[in-house]
């Protein structure tokens, strides 16, 4: 991988002083009262927890399809609502009326949930004899374009794009999922879990993009797990499969302990395994701070890839939204087994009409990768736009 570096003599900005500046963006006036929780505690933890995001939730669109006039259910939205399939097509299906005044960014949204409603329809529909119209009017998803740029990586320029729907007709839970992300955090279930809706970027992963099946077993609140099997790339098509487990051992009115373990298998990693936990504390109505902790182990690779980090969330006013992370990272049997170290936070914000989503990101970061480089502080800044759609909004 190449790196950039600044040139010798640059001025930097001093590691301390940011460190304050970043810390009083997300600091927090006073504490409120906690209000009470109900009964059961694992409900009053997880219902404390999840108001944070919620924050930064688009409120879903006023819907309105121009073939619900013909179809059985109530409004047509509903998991159950199927129809034969000589009685409709799936692009009618998913055709929507376009709200007067429609503005730019709304037409694009409106765009992209027929097109993938009237995909996921169609795909369903090759294993049966019926179209389940409100499973694919369910089908979601997000388009995101972002530029990062940092003293030590340089510049990167990503659009992601990710789809979710449900396949009734193959197997109930079964799912299906395609789009353009992290190559490698996907296939190791690398994604960190933070509060906002995305996570702190890394300028280091490839892009790539990615399609496959997904199948929820059975589960409650404490427990769940899925299978996920598919494909990585266009070019030369590389196969993986997961299988993803989420455990919530212990939990009370302010604590969660979350663990979690995928183990995996690609063309390229061979078998591999990947854990961690989350311990997430209830500070305020508005605040969580969260110990988050991860690491992977392949049968390619050389030693252990960990990463540890401190998280703080704060939920602020006209539904914006702010997190603090303190982390450090590093492999075992690398050259410099201590990779990364610093700060970063990332400030979340709705625009126009709460439809499209801005995010700001500021940190500091002290990287190394080779012993012939001195570990000096480095400077990272990252702007992106969010495009959510379709009738869930939270993956």
């Amino acid at each position: 991988m190449s790196t950039v570096r600044a040139p010798c003599g640059q001025n930097r900005l001093h590691p301390v002083a940011l460190l304050l500046a970043i810390c009083g963006l997300a600091a927090c006036a006073g504490n409120p009262q906690k209000p009470e929780g109900p009964a059961d505690p694992l409900s009053a933890a997880t219902a404390t927890i999840d108001k944070i995001a919620p924050a930064t939730a688009p409120v879903p669109p006023d819907r309105v399809f121009t073939s619900d006039p013909v179809l059985p259910g109530s409004g047509g939205t509903a998991p159950d609502v199927v129809v034969p399939k000589g009685e409709v097509k799936p692009a009618n299906a998913c055709d929507q009326e376009p709200p007067q005044d429609e503005v730019r960014v709304d037409h694009a949204r409106r765009r992209l949930e027929e097109m993938t409603c009237t995909t996921a329809m169609w795909i369903d529909g090759l294993f049966g004899d019926e179209y389940h119209v409100g499973a694919a009017r369910q089908a979601y998803g997000r388009l995101q374009v972002s530029h990062d740029w940092s003293e030590f990586y340089g510049n990167k320029t990503r659009v992601r794009f990710n789809v979710r729907a449900d396949f009734p007709n193959i197997k109930n839970g079964l799912s299906g999922f395609v789009g353009r992300d992290d190559s490698d955090a996907f296939l190791r279930d690398r994604s960190e879990r933070f509060g906002l809706r995305s996570q702190f970027p890394s300028l280091e992963g490839d892009d790539a993009w990615l399609a496959g099946l997904g199948y929820s077993l059975p589960g409650n609140r404490n427990f769940r797990s899925d299978f996920r099997v598919g494909v990585r790339g266009l070019a030369s098509p590389m196969l993986f499969v997961q299988n993803r487990i989420g455990y919530i051992p212990w939990s009370n009115d302010d604590h969660l302990l979350y663990l979690r373990a995928t183990p995996f298998w690609n063309t390229d990693d061979g078998f591999g395994f990947t854990s961690g936990f989350d311990l997430s504390k209830v500070l305020s109505d508005t605040r969580l701070l969260r110990w988050s902790n991860v690491a992977t182990i392949t049968q390619e690779s050389e030693g252990v890839d960990w990463y540890s980090g401190l998280i703080h969330y704060k939920s602020l006013e006209k539904r914006r939204a702010v997190a603090l992370e303190s982390f450090i990272r590093g492999s075992t049997e690398a050259e410099v087994p201590l990779q990364e170290y610093g700060v970063q936070t990332i400030l979340r914000h709705p625009i126009m009409h709460a439809r499209l989503w801005g995010e700001w990101v500021l940190g500091y970061t002290f990287p190394r990768e080779l012993r012939s480089q001195d570990r000096e502080g480095s400077l990272g800044i990252g702007f992106g736009l969010e495009l959510p759609f379709g009738e869930r909004y939270d993956d």
